[in-house]
């Protein structure tokens, strides 16, 4: 039996903030759902990154 953390299938929990800020900058009137697209990860990673930066 192993204790190590297996891969996983599915969207990433984590993002680059520094990417996301720049696609936010670069076009204010992206909506989370436009952005988790982008950023292949859901909307609600979005949503709580976008609350920690202030936005």
């Amino acid at each position: 039996m192993s204790l190590e953390d297996c891969p996983r299938s599915g969207r990433p929990l984590e993002i680059d903030i520094e990417q996301l800020k720049v696609l936010i900058e670069d076009n204010p009137r992206l909506t989370t759902s436009e952005l988790s697209a982008m950023l292949l990860c859901n909307h609600s990673t979005i949503d709580r990154h976008l609350h920690e930066i202030g936005k």
